[in-house]
């Protein structure tokens, strides 16, 4: 009886054993396990940032190199210093849009679209007025800027004096300027000219001539005396029967804004002209 229980006692010691040693097995394959995969995970984010900054990058530089422009592209980069541009002036930044690779390869130009901008210049003495000439300052940026040269290096500029929106020229052609009326001050002017039309002539004004889809119409403004001269053709209603009939009209007229942009009528400017 005694041999028999302690067999019994050693089986189960036996038993005990291996479960303790499968458990310690067990224990450190897991142990393994997350060491492999946290390994694995630091070399996978360090393989994607150096093929993010490192690789792409070089093969960008290696790609863009083959270009048959990459040469003239660099040399003209050299001569004209685009990020230099109005560097004497404290503060003067010079943004660059890069171009889509693909496009930049089969392009001398070396960026898509350059913005300049230039601070408000500030003279603390007392025998100066920096406001007085501000709109002849932004006169002088717009019209120095030699798009003989600049184009070579991009085909979209943009020039900003104190946060303003001097000008902004692409592909050779001017799309914006400061001298440019704004949409609602267009339409107020509107609004008042078509009564003054009615109360001088009697005639209702309707809409603008077209030329092709462009209203046959100019709006010059000076922002320096904050006068806009229009010159342009109208038609008027027409008769009762859809319009039938409608006259067309030259129109000259100039105006006045007020510093809260309120359009004034210059006395005796307005001249309305039948179309024969």
């Amino acid at each position: 009886m005694e041999r028999k229980n302690r067999n019994q006692t050693n089986s189960k010691n036996v038993i005990a054993k291996t479960i303790s040693q499968f458990a310690e097995l067990g224990i450190n394959q897991i142990k393994t396990a997350i060491t492999n995969f946290i390994s694995l995970f630091i070399f996978v984010i360090v393989l994607i940032f150096a093929v993010i900054y490192i690789g792409i990058p070089s093969l960008g530089s290696l790609f863009n190199s083959l270009s048959p422009w990459n040469q003239q592209k660099q040399e003209i980069s050299a001569k004209n210093n685009v990020r230099d541009a109005y560097s004497s002036i404290i503060g003067s930044n010079v943004g660059v849009i890069s171009q889509n690779g693909f496009i930049s390869w089969f392009s001398s130009k070396e960026a898509k679209e350059i913005d300049i901008s230039i601070p408000k210049l500030i003279n603390y003495s007392p025998l100066f007025d920096d406001d007085s000439n501000r709109s002849q300052l932004k006169t002088a940026f717009e019209s120095s800027f030699n798009k003989d040269t600049s184009f070579q290096s991009a085909g979209t500029y943009k020039i900003f004096y104190d946060g303003e929106l001097v000008v902004g020229w692409k592909d050779g052609e001017k799309i914006s300027s400061f001298k440019d009326l704004s949409k609602v001050q267009k339409k107020e002017i509107l609004a008042d000219l078509q009564k003054k039309i009615w109360n001088k002539s009697n005639v209702k004004f309707n809409e603008w001539e077209k030329i092709g889809d462009q209203d046959n119409v100019d709006f010059d403004f000076k922002p320096s005396s904050n006068r806009v001269k229009i010159i342009g053709k109208f038609l008027d209603e027409g008769g009762w029967f859809f319009g039938v009939g409608k006259k067309k009209y030259k129109l000259y007229v100039e105006y006045d804004l007020k510093d809260d942009d309120t359009p004034v009528l210059v006395d005796k400017s307005l001249k309305v002209e039948e179309v024969k």
